[in-house]
Formats: C-alpha cells, structure tokens, sequence
C-alpha cells in the first residue's frame, strides 16, 4: 500500500511539473534555466552560468581607484576613444569592442591603482556577477574588476 501511494504520488508530481524542471534536495520543483524560459520571466540567460539574471544597469562610467563609490550607468556612445590599443588579435565581443568609452574607464581602473595595461588583449564581461576581466600586455596580465559593496574593485590574477 505504502508503495503504491509513492508511486501514485511521484506520478501526480510529475504530471503538474514542465518536462524542463528538476527536484531540488528540498523537494521542491525548479525550472531549468534556457534562453526562452529567461525571456518569460523578463530575464537574461548567462551561457557561462547555465541561470537567468537580471541585467544589472550598474557600469563604471569614469575611472575611479579601487573602493570608490559606483556611479550611473555608462552611455553606449561609441564616439570617445581609447587611450590604449586594442591587439589586433584581442578575444573581446564586437559590442565591448565597440564601447570605447567602457574600455577607457577600465583601463583606467587598472591605472588608478597601480596597474599596467599598454595594450588589451582581451575583455569578457560576467553580466551576472557584475565583473569584467580585463587582459593586457600580449596576454602577460590578467586583472578582475569586480562591483562589491556598491564599489569597482581591481584584483590581478
């Protein structure tokens, strides 16, 4: 008897689940993220986490040293330029490349505190996380730049 009510209640369970969910530890039905099911619920899909987020509007808009305050977003203007040359074989998205006004205020992070960057190398964005890794030098220096307790933080790797 007692098996029989297991079984009918695992097929009641799955029965008002979507076949794209799982059970968590708890017992507790969880969706599985995807591009679509992000977009229903007015969310993004991070490839690199496999999870929905929800885009954060907050960007480094000028450079500023390490533990200074955010401010407001940065413009998606393409129109100001970059101080330090991108390598002509450089790993950053055609939309980061575009930004020069983000580049800039990178960099300038990194300078701010110490730093080197002669060239770029590289650049990925962690929407999620909110932090940017940044490569410069022939790819000879790695740094994080990371938003913590509402502040840009550089860390090198």
């Amino acid at each position: 008897m007692r098996q029989s009510l297991c079984i009918l209640t695992a097929l009641l369970l799955s029965a008002c689940t979507p076949p794209s969910s799982f059970y968590d530890g708890t017992g507790a039905a969880r969706l599985q993220a995807s591009p679509s099911s992000c977009a229903s619920q007015g969310q993004q899909f991070d490839n690199d986490s496999q999870a929905c987020f929800t885009p954060s509007p907050l960007l480094p808009t000028r450079a500023v040293s390490s533990g200074a305050p955010m401010t407001s977003p940065a413009s998606a203007s393409n129109d100001d330029t970059i101080d330090v040359p991108i390598e002509p074989n450089a790993v950053i998205k055609n939309d980061l490349r575009r930004n020069a006004k983000l580049l800039s205020e990178l960099v300038g992070f990194v300078l701010e505190n110490g730093y080197r960057c002669d060239t770029i190398s590289g650049l990925r964005a962690y929407v999620a996380s909110r932090r940017f890794q940044l490569v410069c030098n022939d790819r000879r220096l790695t740094y994080e730049i990371e938003a913590r307790d509402r502040r840009w933080i550089v860390t090198t790797k």
